[in-house]
């Protein structure tokens, strides 16, 4: 089966965010690191899983803020 160009240029796009994504999560894992979060505990696992699965941030700053680090 050939694939068509534009299945193509979704795939690389696909591919260029998952990149991109990595990278995020590089920083954002120093930047948490620098605070002292608890990037293992179930809540902040839970709260984080918004940002992918929703787009939603408040979860996750909520729990950064309610921290006592």
């Amino acid at each position: 089966m050939k694939v068509s160009k534009k299945l193509k240029s979704l795939l690389e796009n696909l591919a260029s965010n998952a990149m991109s994504a990595r990278r995020l999560n590089q920083l954002i894992q120093k930047e948490f690191e620098k605070l002292g979060v608890d990037t293992d505990s179930q809540e902040f696992i839970s709260a984080f899983g918004y940002i992918e699965g929703d787009g939603d941030i408040a979860p996750i700053i909520d729990y950064i803020e309610s921290e006592e680090v």
